[in-house]
C-alpha cells in the first residue's frame, strides 16, 4: 500500500492482470467458435493478455497448440518467383514486409 492524499491506496503491481474477466461465454465465441487468437481477444475486451490466459486456465477451455503460417503461404509461389526475378530479393522483401533473408529460404524451401 502506498499513501496518496493522506488516504492509503492499494497498489497494483507490475505484471498483474488488467481488465475485468471476461465471461465464460463470450470466451468461448471468440476463443474457440472464431479462433481469435489471445491478443485479439485481449484488444477487443480491452484487458491484458495475461487476463485471458488466466480465464481460460479457470474455466477449463483448452488452449489451441501454436500454430505458425509463414507470411508467405499467403502468396502463389509463381507470383513470389516471378517478384524476385523482376525486382530483386530486397525490394520484393521488402514489398512483403519481410526480411530478404525469409524469402530467400522460404524460395529455396519450396524448390526455387
Amino acid at each position: 500500500m502506498r499513501k496518496a492524499n493522506g488516504f492509503y491506496v492499494k497498489k497494483q503491481g507490475p505484471g498483474r492482470p488488467t481488465g475485468d474477466r471476461p465471461k465464460k461465454v463470450e470466451l468461448q465465441r471468440l476463443y474457440v467458435e472464431e479462433k481469435k487468437s489471445i491478443r485479439e481477444i485481449a484488444d477487443l475486451l480491452s484487458c491484458s493478455k495475461d487476463r485471458i490466459y488466466r480465464a481460460l486456465r479457470e474455466y477449463g477451455i483448452e488452449r489451441r497448440p501454436h500454430t505458425w503460417v509463414p507470411r508467405l503461404e499467403r502468396y502463389d509461389l509463381e507470383f513470389l518467383r516471378r517478384m524476385v526475378t523482376k525486382k530483386g530479393y530486397s525490394k520484393g522483401a521488402k514489398e512483403l514486409g519481410v526480411d530478404k533473408s525469409t524469402l530467400y529460404r522460404y524460395l529455396k524451401r519450396m524448390g526455387k
